[in-house]
């Protein structure tokens, strides 16, 4: 599957970190694509392959993520943040049963992999492999958050609007989506598993537009020690 990490001139440093605990957590160190803008990232494994947009100065972060998307012929793609540090084994049979029941069912636009889609409105759907799928509600919010999913290329390329930044194509999107739907327009579904797939520290919290260069403290003491012996963490 096509793993992506999008980042940004204000967080490539944490690249480093992503990519020590992302090859730590993830069996057979697989092939990530690091979509980034005109600050390069620093020097990261070999199984980590950077892409350059542009000059970030020209782009929204929507903008940006549709110029990508627009250039690969995938049709799922795993989005992920560089500041989601994995802190558990991924269960691969897990997510490629997940993975191939998405290519199966043209109608899901989105499987969160994250604990986020618990957080709201949604029911029981079907069981696989021992993970409960969950349903969104149909009108529930944040269903185009930017937590780890798998995404549907095209549905997501539906709903972005390239005005946008992360934090307003959640609320946005959601919006269009929504609305979408009440119009007959789109019957996608966002779906969510029970329990999460990829468990991860969020390193880095900011309100919207904010981008800070220090840690979270919500990242444990243990991991924050652990970058740091590895190297992988230049300033905290």
């Amino acid at each position: 599957m096509k793993i992506v990490v999008l980042s940004s001139n204000s967080y490539v440093w944490l690249l480093p970190a992503f990519a020590y605990c992302l090859n730590k957590h993830w069996p057979g160190k697989p092939a990530v694509d690091v979509v980034h803008y005109d600050v390069p990232p620093p020097v990261l494994p070999d199984n980590f392959h950077a892409v350059a947009v542009g000059s970030q100065e020209q782009y929204t972060w929507s903008r940006g993520l549709i110029s990508y998307l627009a250039s690969i012929s995938d049709e799922i793609v795993l989005l992920l943040l560089e500041d989601f540090f994995l802190l558990e084994t991924v269960n691969l049979e897990a997510l490629q049963e997940l993975y191939s029941y998405m290519e199966a069912d043209s109608r899901i636009a989105k499987i969160e992999l994250s604990y986020h889609r618990l957080g709201y409105a949604h029911e029981d759907y079907a069981m696989l492999g021992g993970v409960q799928m969950l349903l969104s509600g149909k009108e529930t919010l944040y269903q185009t958050c930017v937590q780890a999913a798998l995404w549907r290329k095209d549905m997501l390329m539906l709903f972005l609007d390239p005005h946008e930044d992360a934090w307003q194509f959640e609320v946005q999107g959601t919006q269009r989506m929504i609305e979408a739907r009440r119009l007959g327009l789109w019957s996608g579904l966002i779906l969510g598993t029970k329990p999460p797939i990829l468990s991860y520290e969020h390193a880095v919290w900011a309100s919207a537009g904010e981008c800070p260069d220090v840690l979270s403290r919500r990242i444990s003491p243990k991991l924050r020690e652990e970058l740091r012996a590895a190297g992988v963490l230049p300033h905290d």
